[in-house]
């Protein structure tokens, strides 16, 4: 069975210099979160500045995931009546790089890492984030809720010879992101060695994290129908406001 893509490649006719200031200004590995965080601030808290001259512009592709390129179509629409005159989605793109340009964003380090992990859990997760970047989400909860081994470690070590159990997971992982969970596989190996529980790696660690993660996603319906019920209100908005 194919994989589904959670990204499209889109191209965009942007300002030269607002290209420049963006590849100059924001890291590359950097650059994919920076997009999606301010386009999301952006949809919430509209305050773009859109150029309504076309000047030194070129061809700038740009790789959008389901949620982005959707949120980008809206704030055309809304920017459309707001400005009384059709906008299109360069303009605001172009927007968006100019103000990611302006971001104070660190460096950001990748690190490759390949996890065995529960296939049936990994296929769900797939199935609640698709056209999301999974390794985005991933590393938001991570960050954001991430504390703690709740499972019984038994529980999370799997025979990774079985391929009906086992998927293989690569994954390119923010560096600071890998040190957290290395910090928690220690605190865990330390609080669990009086009961001489051992075997604390990171694979048991990030399968936990799925787990975790699982529940989040269930719990909190991170799927498309939350964003479409966003868009179809500020659609119904923008057409009585155009009546």
């Amino acid at each position: 069975m194919e994989k589904k893509k959670n990204q499209n490649q889109y191209m965009f006719a942007v300002n030269e210099e607002v290209i420049q200031r963006f590849q100059e200004n924001c890291p590359k590995f950097s650059r994919s979160r920076a997009i999606r965080d301010v386009l999301v601030e952006s949809h919430n808290n509209p305050n773009l500045y859109i150029r309504s001259e076309r000047e030194n512009s070129k061809p700038y592709k740009l790789n959008l995931d389901d949620d982005s390129i959707n949120i980008v179509n809206d704030i055309v629409r809304f920017y459309s009546v707001k400005e009384g005159k059709a906008v299109n989605r360069s303009q605001v793109v172009e927007a968006i790089l100019d103000k990611v340009a302006d971001l104070d964003i660190p460096e950001r380090e990748e690190v490759p890492k390949l996890f065995y992990v529960e296939r049936k859990l990994l296929s769900e997760i797939r199935s609640l984030t698709e056209g999301k970047i999974l390794t985005h989400e991933l590393e938001d909860f991570i960050s954001d809720h991430f504390t703690k081994i709740s499972s019984p470690i038994d529980s999370l070590k799997i025979n990774t010879q079985d391929n009906e159990v086992t998927a293989n997971y690569r994954i390119n992982i923010d560096k600071k992101v890998i040190e957290k969970l290395e910090k928690i596989k220690k605190e865990t190996a330390y609080e669990l060695s009086a009961l001489k529980v051992k075997g604390i790696t990171l694979q048991v660690v990030f399968r936990e994290v799925l787990r975790q993660f699982l529940t989040h996603l269930k719990e909190h319906d991170f799927n498309q129908e939350q964003l479409q019920n966003e868009i179809e209100a500020r659609k119904k908005l923008l057409s009585e406001l155009q009546q």
